[in-house]
C-alpha cells in the first residue's frame, strides 16, 4: 500500500486533534513543536505517525 502525502498530512493532524494540539502551531515547525512535547504518550503518537505512516 501506497501512503500519499496527503495522507500522511491527514495521519498527523488526526493525532493533533486527538490531543486537542494546534496544528497551526505544529505546521510552522514541526521538529521544535514535538521536541516540546513532554507528555510521552503523545510523544509515541505522533512519532509513530510522523516516521512509520
Amino acid at each position: 500500500m501506497t501512503i500519499t502525502a496527503e495522507d500522511w498530512v491527514r495521519r498527523i493532524e488526526e493525532v493533533l486533534d486527538k490531543f486537542n494540539l494546534s496544528k497551526e502551531e505544529y505546521w510552522k515547525d514541526p521538529d521544535k513543536f514535538y521536541e516540546n512535547i513532554k507528555d510521552e504518550e503523545i510523544r509515541a503518537f505522533l512519532w509513530w505517525v510522523r516516521e512509520m505512516c
